[in-house]
Parts: structure tokens; C-alpha cells; sequence
């Protein structure tokens, strides 16, 4: 399990903290704008290592299945063929999102 990242404070000082000591970031706001905004951004940032985590187990789903398909060579129709596109698209993106994420 990935480490759990948590925020707090109002919309327009919201803090994603690792733990109760360390910071990650301070998060920009829109001056009471949309307060609501504000704090559903803060909740996605905290919530980046589990999406990283799910991310990866997904990508590593993806690549087990094509290897165990490729293995028992299976013949593909027009509708496996379609599936097979709709998953390869799904983990270039998947891939990318990783590359993205883990990138310093």
C-alpha cells in the first residue's frame, strides 16, 4: 500500500502533508473564487500516490494479460481485434500517466 498523503486547513490554505511533519505542498487557490475547486484539487494531489499505486497494478494487469494472450497465441476475430485496440490505447495511457507521474 502506497503511503497516504492527506490535506487540511480552509480552501484558501489547504496543505498536502505526508504526515503530521512533513509537508509536500502548499496549494494555490482562487481567492474565494470557488472555494470548492480549491479543495477538490488539494484532494486530488493528496490522493497521488495511491493513484500512481493503481496505476501500476493496472499496467502490470495489462502487460500479464498480453503475455499470457501472445503464449497461447489465440486466434483473434474483428471483436477481439477492436478489444485488443481499446486495451493497447488504455495502456499507452496508463504508461504515460506513470511516465508522468514518477518523472522528477
Amino acid at each position: 500500500m502506497s503511503e497516504e498523503w492527506f490535506f487540511d486547513g480552509p480552501p484558501d490554505n489547504h496543505i498536502v502533508w505526508r504526515d503530521s511533519e512533513n509537508r509536500v505542498c502548499f496549494m494555490t487557490h482562487s481567492n474565494g473564487v470557488d472555494p470548492e475547486s480549491d479543495t477538490k484539487r488539494a484532494a486530488l494531489v493528496a490522493a497521488a500516490p495511491n493513484l500512481l499505486e493503481v496505476a501500476q497494478l493496472a499496467n502490470a494487469a495489462i502487460n500479464a494479460a498480453f503475455a499470457q494472450a501472445d503464449a497461447e497465441m489465440r486466434d483473434h476475430d474483428r471483436a477481439a481485434a477492436k478489444h485488443d485496440a481499446i486495451v493497447r490505447d488504455f495502456r499507452q495511457k496508463v504508461r504515460a500517466a506513470i511516465l508522468r507521474a514518477t518523472q522528477s
